[in-house]
């Protein structure tokens, strides 16, 4: 039984973004993937008798059919078949992803395909590689239309709810590791023509809605001074989402933001012993763990999403009066 099917049987909000957290991995191209096409694109250029260019780009482009659901273009047999000769290599798990121990060459299991975060923190070294052979992160939408026709994974996807299958823009960014959220700020033309961001949300980020140059320097910062900065940020969170998402997509977004700048506010603290011991006795909650408390305290349906959303604005006022800093919040 998958998480996603074990979300299922729990039920109700809780249960389908529970199960959202544990299974929404990404199965992108890992590097070992993208080093073997290189490698071997001349061979099956020869094989095919084409360019060395256009080789490399139909492998590329049938790899990720084969690990994605909703990527571009029609089955290319050739290449596919090409592909095949790489063998079952394993491939190491994504650290980032609770539960993904393991990868093999080419291949993804249906959970997999149907997620767009295993190997996420790749894309930003591998962008060019993804660029040049037109392979570009599919929507939401073809994801889900894809991976319908797949009986394995339909179980899996109807135990989400519309909002946490959402994959695209902000609802996603704000959910992804500050390794990937960082490169998206500092590069976002080329986070549109990976398909990792819409056109809509790198105009926001030119705009000032995100500004990569104001975050601090690591170790820069007194405590007092790491706290404002986050306060700060924490206050302008609620006009750098898609407000006009759905609800859980909404309360998604800001637990995302929020743990991103109580991330890079720690990172910036010059007393590097208190950060440490801030991660021990006080970590950024996971997205499960946000949505069970308030589902434990007795919020159901919009209310739930509403209190996760309010919720991700308040700070801790004693630790506000502590720093001599006032009443930012009621927790």
């Amino acid at each position: 039984l998958t998480a996603a099917g074990m979300g299922a049987a729990v039920g109700g909000a809780y249960g389908a973004a529970a199960a959202a957290t544990v299974d929404m991995n990404n199965r992108q191209l890992h590097p070992t993937e993208i080093q073997w096409i290189k490698a071997n694109a001349k061979r099956y250029a020869a094989q095919d008798g084409i360019s060395e260019a256009e080789a490399e780009k139909r492998l590329a482009q049938q790899a990720f059919r084969e690990v994605q659901f909703g990527a571009e273009g029609q089955t290319d047999a050739s290449a596919q078949a090409f592909l095949k000769s790489a063998g079952n290599q394993l491939l190491p798990g994504d650290p980032a992803i609770p539960g993904q121990t393991v990868g093999y060459m080419f291949k993804a299991d249906p959970v997999q395909k149907a997620n767009p975060w295993m190997y996420a923190d790749t894309l930003a070294t591998n962008t060019d590689f993804y660029i040049n052979n037109g392979v570009r992160l599919p929507s939401a939408e073809s994801i889900a239309s894809a991976a319908m026709q797949d009986a394995k994974s339909r179980q899996f996807l109807s135990s989400l709810t519309k909002g946490a299958a959402a994959l695209s823009g902000i609802a996603a960014l704000a959910g992804t590791s500050p390794t990937l959220l960082t490169w998206v700020l500092s590069n976002p033309d080329k986070a549109v023509q990976t398909g990792i961001i819409t056109a809509e949300t790198a105009a926001g980020i030119a705009s000032g809605a995100f500004v990569p140059g104001s975050l601090p320097i690591g170790g820069s910062l007194t405590t007092t001074e790491a706290r404002s900065w986050y306060l700060a940020a924490e206050a302008k969170m609620i006009s750098q989402i898609e407000k006009a998402a759905p609800l859980e997509v909404v309360a998604y977004q800001m637990w995302g933001l929020r743990n991103y700048y109580r991330t890079e506010a720690r990172k910036a603290m010059a007393d590097t012993d208190l950060a440490e011991n801030l991660w021990r006795t006080d970590p950024n909650r996971t997205w499960e763990a946000v949505v069970k408390k308030s589902y434990e305290q007795g919020f159901r349906g919009d209310a739930l999403w509403q209190e996760i959303i309010a919720s991700s604005q308040r700070s801790r006022a004693s630790v506000n009066e502590a720093l001599g800093l006032g009443k930012a919040g009621s927790k």
